[in-house]
């Protein structure tokens, strides 16, 4: 079994995309508030760096998920369950994926344009 760095720390993948929507929250707050157009602009490449974290983050966090889930398929009793379980992760994972991080500056309620 592979080990990390963190491990027992209370850091997981949950936390970090908590850590990262936080930070892109107040990113889009703080350029919400200029009121030039021009400073804004300016801002746009950070903030979608900030939402490409926040993205590669929930991939991470539910591809973990994913995993766990497919590893009690194959010791659970309840097969069944724990499969469908899976598959529903599987098409949520697939759909995180073809989000863009323009998808999820307007979740944060900030235009890319």
């Amino acid at each position: 079994m592979a080990q990390w760095r963190g491990q027992f720390s209370g850091y997981t993948h949950g936390t970090l995309v908590e850590d990262y929507e936080e930070s892109l929250r107040e990113m889009v707050s703080a350029c919400k508030a200029l009121r030039s157009k021009e400073e804004r602009t300016k801002r746009l490449p950070a903030l979608l760096a900030a939402a490409q974290r926040v993205h590669h983050a929930r991939v991470k966090r539910l591809s973990a998920r994913l995993a766990a889930a497919r590893s009690s398929v194959l010791h659970a009793e309840d097969r069944p369950a724990h499969g469908r379980e899976a598959t529903s992760l599987e098409r949520r994972l697939a759909a995180l994926q073809q989000a863009r991080p323009e998808t999820i500056l307007a979740e944060f309620g900030m235009k890319s344009h």
